[in-house]
This record gives structure tokens, sequence and C-alpha cells, in this order.
């Protein structure tokens, strides 16, 4: 696990997550000496948002306020309030190495983990209350094991389908992020990297991408103008125009709505990117374009692309029949990227050592 820095924003995201913690756990429905709650949500919540160590802070300081308000402080507190240290940290690793909101099924079985994790731990736990307090009967740690696991199953179901509007919901109000934290990390080894450096990686990258067989079958092309900062594609421009294909590049408009204009003449765009004026140049169409070169932040071996947080070709990408083809230096290359089920893989990555 990478040392991790907390800022007051973080700390101010993980201490609400904390109250609501405690909360759910306070206020869950009593059935007899069964007690149902719903203080994992915001540990796996956290954990799946930020990183392992914001899951565990709101379970360890979430269960302690719910514990302390309902049960003050016994022998046996510190076992309670351990599972859910333990779920964070499980979910969050979870998320650091698999992409867990990818699909339903992957998040499902993320939270099962972590659930699980709680349930097996909290059977231990009771039964460790029985033989301290007699509080419980073991007929009843035992007895009640399959309504539990089946209240566990349900939650599971429950959490996996309210997750996936709660996060998108709290990266859009700006709420630090497991995907805003990579962005930063990625962007200044980017940024690191000497102009030579760029400039031999551009031509490399260049060079592999006119090797590759997608693209030498290309007729109409999407590309990008580059930032200082990105893999200049300009080599690879002129050389597909010598070739006599089409070349088009994005038009970003509002609402997250990019369009494909071939370029008679260009004006600076959204973000300060320079794109196609489309007072005089070519509108293409998505059906027309047989390759699309995007550009990237940062990337995995599994072909996730992590990009600017607008969202522009996650939604173009769909309504086109072309293969993808991110392009990056190899210093942008992450671990695991927090990709959702949004995110649509690459169908090839290209950086100045590999093609992935």
């Amino acid at each position: 696990m990478k040392k991790k820095s907390f800022t007051t924003r973080q700390m101010a995201l993980d201490a609400v997550l904390a109250a609501v913690c405690a909360v759910l756990g306070y206020y869950g429905p009593d059935l007899g000496n069964m007690k149902i709650t719903f203080e994992g949500l915001p540990v796996i919540l956290a954990a799946l948002l930020c990183s392992p160590l914001d899951g565990a802070a709101v379970g360890g300081i979430g269960t302690l306020l719910y514990q302390l308000l309902r049960y003050g402080v016994t022998a046996t507190t510190p076992l309670w309030i351990l599972p859910y240290i333990l779920c964070g940290l499980l979910v969050g690793w979870i998320g650091d190495h698999c992409a867990p909101e990818k699909s339903f099924p992957r998040l499902a079985a993320t939270v099962l983990a972590g659930e699980g994790l709680i349930f097996l731990l909290n059977t231990l736990v009771i039964y460790a209350d029985s033989k301290i307090y007699g509080y419980y009967s073991y007929a009843y740690v035992f007895g009640s094991f399959w309504i539990r696991l089946g209240i566990c199953a349900a939650k599971t179901v429950l959490y996996a389908a309210v997750l996936p509007g709660l996060l998108a919901a709290l990266r859009r109000e700006g709420a630090p992020s497991r995907k805003a934290r990579q962005r930063k990390a990625v962007t200044a080894r980017r940024a690191a990297l000497t102009p030579e450096e760029r400039e031999k990686a551009s031509a490399a990258i260049c060079q592999r991408l006119l090797e590759m067989p997608r693209l030498q079958q290309a007729k109409t092309v999407l590309s990008y103008r580059s930032l200082p900062e990105e893999v200049d594609l300009g080599a690879l421009h002129d050389a597909l125009r010598q070739r006599g294909v089409r070349l088009c590049f994005p038009v970003s408009l509002a609402g997250g709505v990019m369009e494909a204009w071939e370029p008679k003449s260009w004006k600076q765009g959204r973000y300060g990117i320079f794109e196609p004026d489309r007072a005089d140049s070519v509108k293409v169409l998505p059906e027309e374009i047989d390759l699309i070169l995007a550009p990237c932040v940062g990337f995995d071996k599994k072909r996730d692309r992590l990009g600017h947080g607008a969202g522009y070709y996650d939604r173009y990408l769909p309504l086109t029949h072309a293969a993808a083809v991110a392009v990056a230096f190899e210093a942008q290359k992450l671990p695991r990227v927090s990709a959702d089920r949004f995110d649509r893989a690459m169908d090839a990555i290209v950086t100045e050592e590999r093609v992935y």
C-alpha cells in the first residue's frame, strides 16, 4: 500500500462519512436480539471512492461512535470495530487493483468480500461476547447464522445497486477521489519529462503507430492536436496525409458532446486546445471513421484509459465502429486505472516502448 497524505478536504469527507456510518448503525431496525445495521455502506463507499486508508478511517471512527452511543465502552468494543476497519482496507485494496466498478457483477463481488468479512468476524465477536457476558446463547450465535447470512446477501445486492449512483454524485460534486489522485500523480510524472525525452518518445510512438496494421488499413482517422505535455503526433499526421488518409479532429461542445471535423482552418476551443473551425471545415460522421487516436492522462496494462474527466471520448466511442487506440508515454502507466462501467477499454495503447 502506498503512503497517502490526507488533505483537509479529504478529512472532511471522511468525517461526514464516519458520521453517516454511526447514524446508520444506531438507527438500524431491531429484531429482538438481532439488529440490522447498514454502517458498512459508507465504509465501502469511502474505500471505493478514495483509498483503503479512507475506508479504514470511516469504518473505525464511525463504528466507534456507534458503539459508544449505544453500548458505551466494554471489553469487546475493539472487537466490534475491527471488522469495519478490515472491510475498508480490503475493499480499498480491491479498488486499487481490480477496477470493481467496471461491471455490476464485479462490484457485487467486491461488496460481498467486504460485507462477508464483516459477517464472519462479527459471528466470532458475538461468540466472544456470549462467553464474556452471557448476553448471547451458544444456540443463538450459530442458530442465527443462516438468517444473518441471508441479510448479508441482501445488503450486498442493495449496496451494489446504490453505490454507482452515490459514487458518481460525489465525483460530480468534486469530492476527493482515487481518479483525481491518479490524474495528479501521472500528470506530475509526465510533466517531469524533458523536452528531449518527449521529442524522442513522440517520434518512437509515431513510428509504432505507422507500423500498426489497423492504421495502415484505415481510410479515415480521428486524431487530436496535442498539448505541449502530450505525445506530439505531428510527424504521424504528415505521413498519413502523404498516404492520402483523411484526417479529422475533435470539436468539444457543451454537455460533453464531441464531433469530428476535417479541418480547413483552426481556432482555439475549450480547454485551450486547437480544433477545426466549424465555419469552414467539413463535418465527419461517426460511422465514417475507421480508427480513433485518443490522448490520455494515464493507462494500465488492461488497456483502461484515464482521461481528463469530461467524458467526451467515452460518449463518442459508442457512436462509432472504429478501433480506439490511446497514445501515451510509458511514464503515464498506472498499476490499475480507477475505471467504471462507462469507461471503455481501448483496443490498443501505444507508448514509446510497446503496444498494449
